[in-house]
């Protein structure tokens, strides 16, 4: 018999927990997977209206951060100048003729024969003072350590990485440290690159080397300098205090402001002192072959950055050993002649190479650098290549950057129509098939307004409306610039009645903002809304977990009732076969 088998009882559980999910799950678990799909659709929406709301706040900037008054500058001859144009610049039009371009200021070595052994050995020390653009001037003081086999290349090329790796160091006076400092209150000013820091010394009874730890930790709470105190390794218990500057495009001066003048007394006053690496670039060459020189070029090109000065120091001998000790001097380099010079000797104002030359709108004007920035304001011009000398002028031409203000208004437009078309999906019947926000308040509100404000007038405005910009409605697909020429044209002629269209209190982007900044953040409609289904979702779950552990508790309690009933079964089955057996004796 097929009664009560295992198979058929684990049929009969089958069939029993399916039942009994259909009849208590499945309607929770449908309830559940709509409260899922409203709240996915939420999540869409409110990611799309904040890229909405993003780029309406990039519209909403005023002045020059308007993306209407972005602007851009065309040259007539691009080989000459290239030129750009901020939204702080005017339109207008610029004639430039370009007769000399900006230079680095060079100095080259005397030639020597590379495999010649060296006169240097030991430490030397050198300085280089360049312009600093204002009329002032930085200095570097390098150290270099030779030894003694060295050729004139390997001391060459010592000299140049040295130059190229140098900071700013600043090294005071050796100090016994054991001795009492008797020099009194003193402050004195730390200027790096600006930034300024009063060091205070107290007058109380210290050390030199207690005096020096304390500048130390003042001078290691200026990011940008690490100071230390250091002990002579040939004389025990001298010491002094070491400061270097990390930056190397970074000058610092130490100046005494009052009280004792401790700056000189440790020898660290120093004056807009600065890396030669952040001034000077040097380099090693050979010319002809066994021979070698060294070229020293500013970094920053033009006349007021040119290198004023190379001397050896403490009767060092590195620059002389090559012919560069010149002092201030500027003898030329003649290519003939084995001796150091500068490659543009002359620093007259009108005779010098280093300087760009221009004529600007009949104007004859210099500059350090080859981009010239301060001639209009926003304007940045590129000087390219000289001209010649009856060429006509370049014409630089500053007006609205047509093709920028149009790829953000296209932004602007593709974010607008995410929503709008998202919406519209969502908001959707068809077929007997409804969108996940059918028949949802919130998401009708926004499509209703979104559906209404692209045909809102501006009065009194040029512009009234998106249409007189050349940008259209579709209400299928949304927002579009449909006449890209009608939108050129309007940029061009009146990007101010542009802005106030979208950025005036009755204008677009104002009104989408008013609008849809209620329906989001943490506390905004969409996100309460949200909240709530969230809540549903998780009671529906949980209510499902408690009606599958009681399907399943049934389940096995049927089941043990099965099998009791089948052990049973077993049991009468078997009394039968006995007695049936037996009876048959009796024949």
């Amino acid at each position: 018999m097929d009664i009560l088998t295992t198979s058929t009882i684990n049929s009969l559980i089958s069939s029993y927990r399916s039942s009994e999910t259909n009849r208590s799950i499945t309607p929770l678990q449908a309830r559940k997977d709509k409260y899922s799909k409203v709240s996915g659709a939420y999540n869409s929406l409110l990611s799309k209206l904040n890229s909405l709301k993003n780029e309406l706040n990039i519209f909403s900037k005023t002045n020059t951060e308007n993306i209407f008054n972005l602007k851009s500058a065309s040259s007539s001859n691009t080989n000459y100048i290239t030129a750009s144009a901020s939204s702080a610049a005017l339109n207008g039009n610029y004639e430039i003729h370009v007769s000399q371009l900006a230079k680095k200021d060079s100095v080259l070595s005397s030639q020597i024969i590379s495999s010649d052994v060296s006169t240097l050995s030991g430490n030397h020390t050198f300085k280089i003072v360049c312009g600093d653009g204002e009329g002032g001037f930085f200095t570097s003081n390098i150290e270099v350590e030779f030894s003694d086999s060295e050729t004139n290349k390997s001391a060459i090329e010592k000299i140049q990485e040295a130059i190229n790796s140098d900071k700013a160091k600043i090294n005071s006076n050796y100090k016994n440290g054991n001795d009492s400092y008797q020099g009194g209150s003193a402050e004195f000013k730390v200027d790096l690159n600006g930034t300024e820091k009063i060091i205070n010394i107290d007058s109380s009874a210290i050390t030199y080397a207690e005096l020096l730890d304390s500048i130390a930790e003042q001078l290691n709470t200026i990011e940008g300098i690490t100071a230390h105190k250091e002990e002579d390794p040939e004389n025990a218990g001298m010491m002094r205090l070491s400061i270097t500057v990390d930056d190397s495009s970074k000058y610092i001066s130490i100046i005494n402001e009052s009280g004792y003048d401790l700056t000189s007394e440790l020898g660290i006053n120093v004056l807009k002192e600065k890396g030669a690496s952040g001034l000077v670039s040097a380099s090693s060459f050979s010319p002809i072959q066994n021979y070698s020189r060294l070229n020293i070029s500013s970094i920053q090109s033009g006349l007021d950055f040119r290198i004023l000065e190379l001397s050896d120091l403490n009767s060092g001998e590195a620059l002389n050993s090559f012919g560069l000790n010149l002092g201030s001097s500027r003898p030329a380099f003649v290519q003939d002649d084995n001796t150091a010079g500068f490659l543009y000797a002359d620093t007259t104002l009108s005779g010098n190479l280093l300087n760009a030359k221009i004529n600007f709108n009949g104007i004859e004007i210099q500059r350090n650098s080859n981009t010239v920035s301060d001639l209009a304001d926003g304007l940045i011009i590129n000087l390219k290549s000289v001209m010649g000398e009856n060429e006509p002028a370049v014409n630089i031409a500053v007006g609205s950057d047509v093709s920028s203000i149009k790829s953000k208004v296209e932004s602007f437009i593709q974010k607008f129509n995410d929503v709008y078309t998202f919406l519209k999906t969502a908001n959707s019947y068809s077929n007997g098939i409804r969108g996940a926000l059918y028949g949802d308040s919130s998401a009708q509100a926004i499509l209703n307004f979104l559906s209404s404000v692209v045909y809102d007038s501006m009065p009194g405005n040029t512009l009234q409306d998106l249409a007189s910009l050349g940008i259209s409605f579709n209400p299928s697909s949304g927002l579009s610039i449909s006449n890209a020429s009608l939108f050129e044209s309007r940029i061009k002629s009146n990007p101010e009645d542009a802005a106030e269209l979208f950025n005036e209190e009755s204008g677009i982007t104002v009104k989408l903002l008013n609008f849809i900044e209620p329906y989001l953040g943490s506390s905004g409609y969409l996100s309460a809304r949200k909240s709530s289904l969230d809540l549903n979702i998780q009671s529906a779950n949980d209510r499902i977990k408690s009606i599958e552990t009681r399907i399943n508790k049934s389940a096995e309690m049927l089941r043990k009732r099965y099998e009791q009933l089948q052990v049973q079964l077993a049991a009468l089955l078997s009394t039968q076969s006995y007695f049936s057996t037996d009876s048959t004796s009796y024949f």
